[in-house]
């Protein structure tokens, strides 16, 4: 838990915690096999290209580790005094590419086969070693535990400013392309196959949890000023707080699949495959809460009280999933006995993206 304490309390003092992920990440693969003996058997390539793992991005503003305080387990919290400017922000526009390419070409070879993947994937090993877990990718700005006095400002245009934004505009691009190409009757089979894959579990969050923020107290020159309103001008008087309080939450994200495939035979068969996928699970959060203790008089907020001249909670998606699959075949051939050209493309995108905005327990004033 730190404190803060501005110098003039008439200024104020301005926080800007900032944490701003740039990362690019390119995974690359390619390859080709070119058979020219008519009495080659069979030519293979493959190539794989794989981004694994999360790239987590944080902004946050926090109580201190639970410390003992007279036998008992509590957080010291944060504190802000006479707060201008609050500011905790995330900004992920990292870059993740995989492409991976694969030919074969041949004047005789009885079977070639050739194949690409590319994937982007958030899983990671399970802990025991045998398979993988989903693991979460983070994106998070918080301003949670802490107490946060403004200042209170005498203008109307004059207005100070706590935020906590979180915003995603990443991009991760998966691409497989290949081809396989036999000029010669004799290839019995010309076959490739590419697969691109999107798996992505992100969440961008904006967050303020237990966190309070007021108005400071008057100095003893406001007071004496307030003191010599009348009855009728204290009644008339609006109360105005001084803070803008705005959580948000943006992903702007794009998530780009395409899977290529290219087969051409003079000989008996062609075969070509094509597979784009998007698993998609970006989760888009703002949570504004408070936390509620039972008392003998009831129900009593505890942590969470807000005073504000406006707020703002929201979240927005505006993520963008795109997949492209194309697969072009040929064949060309005088045997008569047999003949075969076949293609096939799939591309899917399987969706489950949550937007959430939230306000919960929290004790809420604005004028």
């Amino acid at each position: 838990g730190s404190e803060l304490v501005a110098v003039d309390a008439a200024k104020g003092i301005s926080l800007n915690v900032k944490g701003t992920n740039a990362t690019g990440i390119i995974a690359l693969a390619g390859g080709g096999t070119i058979e020219d003996a008519d009495s080659s058997f069979l030519t293979l390539q493959g190539n794989y290209a794989h981004n694994e793992g999360v790239n987590n991005t944080y902004a946050i503003v926090d109580a201190s580790e639970k410390v003992k305080e007279q036998d008992s387990d509590k957080a010291k919290r944060s504190k802000i005094t006479n707060a201008n400017k609050v500011e905790v922000a995330t900004d992920d526009h990292s870059k993740e590419v995989a492409i991976a390419g694969a030919a074969t070409g041949s004047s005789g070879t009885k079977f070639m086969v050739g194949g690409a993947i590319a994937t982007n994937t958030t899983e990671v090993k399970a802990a025991d070693g045998e398979g993988t877990t989903a693991a979460q990718q983070h994106n998070i700005a918080a301003l949670n535990n802490t107490d946060i006095t403004v200042v209170t400002q005498t203008a109307a245009d004059k207005i100070s400013k706590i935020s906590t934004t979180a915003k995603d505009d990443s991009s991760k691009f998966a691409m497989a392309i290949g081809a396989s190409i036999s000029k010669n009757e004799g290839t019995y089979i010309s076959a490739d196959g590419d697969v691109a894959n999107n798996n992505l579990y992100i969440t961008t969050r904006a967050e303020m949890l237990n966190s309070n923020i007021v108005d400071r107290a008057l100095t003893t020159e406001e007071q004496a000023q307030q003191a010599q309103l009348t009855e009728d001008e204290k009644k008339n008087q609006p109360k105005q707080y001084s803070a803008q309080v705005e959580l948000k939450a943006d992903s702007d994200a794009t998530l780009v699949t395409t899977a290529d495939t290219i087969a051409f035979n003079k000989g008996n068969a062609v075969l070509g495959m094509g597979i784009a996928n998007n698993n998609s699970h970006l989760d888009t959060e703002a949570v504004l809460q408070g936390e509620t203790v039972q008392k003998q008089e009831g129900t009593v907020y505890e942590n969470g009280k807000i005073q504000a001249e406006s707020l703002t909670v929201s979240a927005m998606s505006k993520n963008r999933v795109t997949n492209v699959g194309i697969g072009i075949v040929g064949g060309l051939t005088s045997n008569t006995a047999f003949t075969f050209t076949g293609a096939g493309n799939v591309s899917v995108n399987d969706i489950t993206n949550n937007t959430k905005a939230i306000v919960n327990s929290a004790e809420i004033y604005t004028a």
